[in-house]
Formats: structure tokens, C-alpha cells, sequence
């Protein structure tokens, strides 16, 4: 994370959760990913690795998402990923073709 002079070693400022993603109809997932894109961002310091963020973007989603989630999390599934942006990949896949069919 880049540190401007004078504070290194100071905390993030905690930025809000975003809401959970369960079926990307509620909540749209591009409003949910540019949240969750930012709040890994700002607080870097607090998920400073893959393994803290995965967890963290597990913990914002429930119901279909988390369903959806569920092989890529799992270390033991052939589907098992290993980086934050690779569960963002999933997702993306799923929800942002269900957002564009029901804009056309």
C-alpha cells in the first residue's frame, strides 16, 4: 500500500461494508464490486493478503452468490482458486451477463 510521509505504521481509515451479495437482482453486482474493489483498497492494510481478502469477499456474499463461490473456495475441488480477483472473475461471469440481458 502506498503510505504518504508520515503515516506509516497508521491504520486505514475503516471504510463501510458493503451490503452482502446473494443474487446480484437486489443489490447489482457492479455496485457491489466497485464497493468491494474500493474497500480492499483503502483498507490494504487490514487485508494484505489473498487469503485475508478471499475470505473477506466470502464473508459479503450469501445465498446464490456464496453458492456460486462455494467450489472455487474449497482447496480440495478441481474448481479451487487462489486469488481474490479469480472469485471476482466468477462472479463477474455470472452476474454481469444476468445484468446486461435484463438491460436488452
Amino acid at each position: 500500500m502506498r503510505q504518504t510521509p508520515g503515516t506509516e505504521g497508521q491504520k486505514s481509515e475503516k471504510i463501510p461494508d458493503p451490503l452482502i451479495l446473494t443474487d446480484g437482482k437486489e443489490l447489482k453486482f457492479d455496485d457491489w464490486y466497485s464497493k468491494m474493489k474500493n474497500k480492499l483498497r483503502a483498507n490494504q492494510d487490514c487485508y494484505s493478503t489473498e487469503e485475508l481478502q478471499m475470505a473477506y469477499i466470502e464473508l459479503c456474499v450469501g445465498g446464490e452468490a456464496a453458492d456460486h463461490l462455494r467450489p472455487y473456495l474449497d482447496e480440495q475441488a478441481e474448481e479451487h482458486v487462489s486469488t481474490a480477483q479469480e472469485l471476482f472473475d466468477v462472479l463477474k461471469e455470472i452476474y454481469e451477463d444476468l445484468n446486461k440481458k435484463k438491460k436488452a
